[in-house]
């Protein structure tokens, strides 16, 4: 929409911006902006023929083919006023390793025309520690408001030599969401650091409204529109009267609702408060706002968060889309970044907890749950004719599946609140009806969902197939031999005796299951391990998978809680039925990253020490990453618990397979940490691991003849179910590709 300035509109603004800048005729001014537009044009042109300034104007292309082109005509031409934008500045101190003979003491405005947006504070500060020693004054930084609408906002007028420089406002980011000013109490993270733009411009007078609803006009700690009455401003969208009462024709109302005057004020659409001294401070703008939960948050606060957390390392400097889409009837965030081409492994792993988007994840959103989290290459987000990020098109790709990131997190469950609630059983006296009506009018949901009876009727085909077996097998032999020792008065035939015992065993442990799986079908190929190529480079049938079981089963079963630390296959399924046989709990951990040792290493000792573990059942190479010095750096290596190499195990195997006496015990530990870094322990009992697997079984009619592949963490959680207990339960056939492989493969290809 185009706005349009009369002349005296004109007039009046060059006036003001005379008086606020106190420009003098024969002053030299360095332009970097576009002199078409804004502040380009009302500086660099209209201001500078009104009081016949020299004006330099320096190209977007000579800025980007030397960054330090506007630094040298401030040096060469003593320039007293500079118009610049953070870029200029972040852009200059990048390139200032180059020229270090610059002197910069004959500027007194360093005018930034984007200084109300966040991320300014963090530019201004950078450029001015780099340059205060080539004679750049701080009170010389002038940030300033703009808005198509009303012009100039505000300004910062150049300081005294010495005087204090104007306080900073150190706002928390929950307040802010509910459009309050409160000063933060918390970490930084969650905190917004915003500069003053200085004072209104002469013969202007303001007001803070609410941003939604009526103009109410809010009170000192409320956080509202900003509204102008000013001749020094547009008059009206060019051709749009409907669209131009509703922003130039304002009228502010007090709480009662009645007018506070017949003044009109024009909208700015920026987001602010007025601080002590008068002093304008904006915190964002109307335009970029999202209203999730009925909370607001501004897009550029988020961006200003995220490169907080990781400034330049992973995502592009100003190339970062926020915006919010529609799920289950309310707005969710969505983040997308370029991510540099030389970024790091632990930056390319965004679902860990230590890696930059584990921690933008964990720290950018305040008290809000991310929806997604999205890293495309560099270069392929849409741009705009003037090289920003076109959010519209962005939205429109994402939405559409056109973004194709080269990493993605998405994290569901932290943000998608208002899921359907299951009714509440009512007592047996109070009907269908009054149930309706009282859910009705306390306005709770009655949708409800049950799932189906899991019953022992399901798994009789495998107590059948046990009971056809041949008795004379040594396994059965146990059984009979307990059987009639404990019941010795009461003859039983073959299958009276084997029932019970078989049904309880063969539906209760695992470990039992993994037995008969290996002596009624040997030769049945119960896991697949496939390589990021894509070949199968391991096979396990159910007598190999038992043997090596058993091989696991050698070391001493003393310990109580081993921790495995292996990486994912089958010697990781084997050394899990190994500890089931010898009658210890197992813990499965992550192993740690042997690049990233300080990240990732003291989870492990936190799981170590959370669990008690007496020992630590490995691999040769990750006993020699445990003991060696750069985990010692992290933690102390000395106090590892005793560390059994998994590839030098005794040849001699104890006589016995250790056999719970109830299902009731302790089958293993499940730790998990979440993307916050909290991390959560499960205790999982055998009758809950059978439980478990016969539901998944019924649920996704696993058969022995089914094929299921599986591309999941097989650490924790579902994928550690899916990964290493269904199989041996359901008897299907698992097909394992690792995680890091596949995503790998992804990434050259």
């Amino acid at each position: 929409m185009g706005v349009a300035v009369s002349k005296i509109s004109m007039l009046t603004h060059c006036q003001a911006l005379t008086q606020a800048c106190n420009y003098c005729e024969g002053e030299t001014l360095v332009n970097v902006l576009d002199c078409k537009k804004d502040m380009g044009m009302w500086h660099g042109v209209l201001t500078s023929v009104m009081n016949r300034i020299h004006t330099i104007t320096v190209p977007y292309a000579v800025m980007k083919a030397c960054p330090m082109s506007w630094v040298q005509r401030v040096h060469l031409h003593k320039a007293r006023i500079a118009l610049v934008k953070c870029r200029d500045l972040h852009w200059a101190m990048m390139a200032h390793k180059d020229q270090r003979d610059t002197n910069l003491s004959s500027i007194r405005m360093l005018i930034v025309a984007d200084g109300a947006n966040p991320w300014s504070v963090s530019s201004c500060d950078a450029f001015l520690n780099v340059f205060q020693s080539h004679g750049l004054k701080p009170e010389a930084i002038c940030p300033c408001a703009t808005s198509p609408e009303a012009l100039t906002v505000a300004i910062r007028r150049p300081g005294a030599r010495g005087a204090p420089l104007p306080a900073r406002a150190i706002l928390s980011m929950g307040g802010l969401s509910h459009g309050v000013i409160r000063v933060n109490t918390e970490d930084k993270n969650s905190a917004l650091t915003v500069q003053d733009v200085g004072h209104i411009m002469p013969g202007a007078l303001m007001c803070i409204v609410k941003p939604d609803g009526p103009p109410q006009l809010c009170k000192t700690d409320e956080i509202g529109e900003i509204v102008i009455n000013s001749r020094a401003g547009g008059t009206m969208y060019y051709g749009l009267p409907g669209v131009t009462k509703n922003t130039f024709e304002v009228i502010p109302v007090n709480q009662a609702g009645a007018p506070i005057g017949e003044i009109p004020f024009t909208r700015t659409g920026l987001l602010g408060f007025v601080g002590p001294g008068s002093l304008v401070f904006v915190v964002g703008k109307f335009e970029g706002l999202l209203m999730v939960s009925g909370r607001r948050h501004n897009a550029d606060d988020l961006v200003a968060t995220a490169l907080a957390v990781e400034p330049v390392k992973t995502v592009y400097r100003g190339r970062i889309a926020v915006f919010s889409v529609t799920v289950f009837y309310d707005e969710r965030i969505v983040i997308v970044a370029e991510q540099r081409p030389d970024a790091s492994e632990e930056g390319q792993l965004p679902v860990d907890e230590s890696s930059p988007a584990g921690k933008i994840t964990s720290v950018i959103i305040h008290q809000v749950g991310l929806y997604c989290l999205a890293l495309v290459p560099a270069n392929t987000l849409p741009k705009t004719p003037l090289g920003g990020i076109h959010i519209c098109e962005t939205k429109q790709n994402f939405l559409e599946g056109n973004l194709h990131p080269c990493n993605i997190l998405l994290c569901p469950h932290t943000c998608v609140t208002n899921m359907p609630k299951p009714r509440q059983k009512q007592p047996v006296d109070v009907g269908p009806a009054s149930m309706l009506v009282g859910n009705l009018v306390a306005g709770k949901r009655i949708a409800q969902a049950t799932g189906r009876e899991l019953g022992v009727v399901e798994d009789q085909d495998l107590i059948r197939k046990a009971l056809a077996f041949p008795p004379n097998r040594l396994c059965f032999w146990l059984l009979l031999s307990v059987r009639c020792a404990l019941q010795p008065l009461r003859p039983l035939s073959l299958q009276q005796q084997l029932l019970p015992d078989a049904e309880i065993r063969l539906t209760s442990f695992l470990s039992d299951a993994l037995q008969w799986r290996a002596q009624t079908d040997p030769d049945h190929v119960l896991y697949v391990l496939l390589n990021s190529k894509g070949v199968a480079v391991c096979t396990a049938t159910c007598a190999s998978a038992a043997q090596e079981s058993r091989e696991n089963h050698s070391y001493p079963n003393g310990e109580r809680r081993p921790q495995h630390r292996r990486q994912c296959g089958i010697d990781l399924i084997a050394a899990f039925y190994g500890c089931l046989y010898a009658g210890v709990i197992p813990v499965t951990v992550r192993p740690p990253h042997p690049q990233n040792l300080a990240a990732t290493l003291p989870t492990v000792r936190m799981i170590i020490d959370v669990s008690k573990a007496a020992c630590i059942l490995t691999t040769q190479p990750l006993m020699r990453i445990l003991r060696s010095r750069e985990a010692a750096a992290s933690v102390n290596v000395k106090t590892w618990p005793t560390i059994i190499d998994t590839d030098d195990l005794p040849r001699k195997r104890p006589p016995h397979i250790y056999k719970p006496p109830t299902a009731e015990m302790l089958a293993y530990l499940d730790f998990s940490v979440s993307t916050t870094g909290m991390l959560t322990g499960v205790k999982m009992s055998h009758a809950a691991v059978s439980t478990l697997c016969r539901s998944i079984k019924l649920q996704c009619e696993l058969y022995s003849s089914r094929q299921i592949a599986i591309c999941l963490d097989p650490y924790c959680g579902l994928g550690f179910v899916l990964w290493c207990l269904s199989s041996v339960y359901s008897g299907h056939q698992s097909i394992l590709i690792p995680p890091w492989s596949w995503r790998a493969r992804c990434l050259c290809g």
